[in-house]
């Protein structure tokens, strides 16, 4: 009786060890399915876009400027004093699309002081522009912002977006009123336009 015994002690740790090794090779099998499965979901995954438009080049350059107060340059309407440019956001597979307007300056082909230089950034809403910026001195970030602008750069907008949009902007700049200003020099602000984000 006492062989009987070990026999089948022998037989069930033998049938307990096979019912361990089926269960984990099957744990393993469905591990790397779904593995497969949500890299498949991933590369079809479309995380939407953000696109900037612009007429003819995302550098805005000002020049012939002269001190001038914030209610004249608010609102200069002459020929090259803004910029006009379009956000085209499209959310895809993406729940929401965060992301920010920023200007750079081109430094060798500035002449104005930063503190002198003041920005304004008006956004259109039911077929006229509103501020949503400034006007504020030209101020840098000191390092790369989570979206993606450029430390040296200057964020002058920044938005969620929950559906598709297309949004128009007019920036501005001008050369502050207190500015020193000499006579036989001719002043110009250069600036590149671009927008940073991601889709989430």
């Amino acid at each position: 009786m006492e062989s009987k015994k070990g026999v089948s002690k022998k037989v069930f740790s033998l049938i307990l060890l096979i019912s361990i090794f089926i269960i984990l090779i099957l744990i393993l099998a469905f591990g790397i399915f779904f593995k497969k499965q949500e890299e498949r979901d991933d590369k079809n995954h479309n995380p939407g876009s953000i696109v900037l438009n612009y007429t003819d080049s995302t550098i805005f350059k000002v020049t012939n400027l002269k001190p001038m107060t914030d209610d004249l340059g608010m609102k200069s309407d002459t020929k090259g004093s803004y910029y006009d440019f379009v956000v085209d956001t499209k959310l895809d597979d993406s729940k929401e699309v965060d992301y920010e307007v920023a200007v750079t300056l081109i430094d060798d082909e500035t002449n104005v002081d930063l503190n002198n230089i003041k920005v304004y950034l008006e956004k259109e809403d039911s077929g006229s522009y509103i501020s949503v910026f400034g006007p504020d001195k030209f101020k840098k970030i000191t390092k790369k912002s989570k979206l993606g602008t450029p430390a040296d750069s200057m964020i002058v907008f920044n938005t969620t977006k929950s559906s598709d949009a297309n949004e128009n902007y007019r920036l501005r700049v001008w050369m502050d009123e207190k500015a020193t200003a000499n006579e036989n020099t001719t002043y110009t602000i250069s600036l590149n336009v671009d927008v940073y984000g991601s889709a989430k």
